[in-house]
């Protein structure tokens, strides 16, 4: 932020957590309107370029992410996260598509990368993340923005990660996935062995875009 000069603000879900829109995994607190009433009140406070609002999280809070993208019209740019997919079919009042890039470690066992039906199962007791992995949630992105091509376009290929997707999509929304093959769940906490900068490559994707 100091870097490229862009406002932060933090929020925190109710006792740490976020709903997320499905039985199990909810609850009686409007997050998606909180969100909505922070974006409004940084705006009032702060000179803000309300055309450049983005959102990003980790593990619950990129699910979050997701589903406020897909759950509201017009007020974020963008949105990129880590460690999360989104959990529950977009509405169809979603028609105007966002940009998005989600970053993951290969090794996570918690959120896993290849597919999260265990975890799913075991931790939230809820059959909604059956067959949902990171390359899954890739063709589900690239499917709700109108994104076309059989696969998925390798854009970045190194030793510590590669990052595919697609660039034509709806819009220009384009749609990204950044593997990173030593990672685990939380690349933060001591989990990034070869220091990509994650965040950093997330904000260049993010920060090309602006609403109308």
């Amino acid at each position: 932020a100091v870097e490229e000069q862009f406002i932060v603000a933090y929020p925190q879900g109710y006792d740490s957590f976020w709903g997320l829109g499905f039985d199990g995994i909810d609850n009686d607190v409007d997050d998606v309107g909180f969100l909505l009433a922070l974006i409004e009140t940084v705006s009032q406070d702060q000179p803000v370029d309300e055309t450049r609002v983005y959102m990003t999280g980790w593990s619950n809070g990129c699910k979050m992410t997701q589903r406020f993208a897909v759950e509201t019209q017009g007020i974020v740019a963008s949105i990129g996260c880590m460690s999360g997919y989104l959990m529950t079919d977009a509405p169809a009042s979603y028609t105007v598509p966002v940009p998005f890039m989600e970053v993951h470690g290969v090794l996570d066992t918690t959120v896993s990368y290849a597919d999260n039906t265990a975890t799913t199962v075991y931790l939230f007791q809820n059959t909604v993340g059956f067959n949902k992995g990171a390359m899954q949630n890739l063709e589900y992105w690239a499917d709700i923005n109108g994104c076309s091509g059989a696969a998925p376009r390798l854009f970045t290929v190194n030793a510590d990660y590669d990052i595919r997707g697609y660039e034509d999509c709806t819009s220009g929304a384009e749609v990204r996935l950044m593997s990173m093959f030593a990672s685990r769940h939380n690349p933060y906490l001591s989990g990034n062995p070869t220091g990509t900068p994650s965040s950093a490559i997330l904000w260049d994707f993010m920060s090309q875009f602006s609403t109308p």
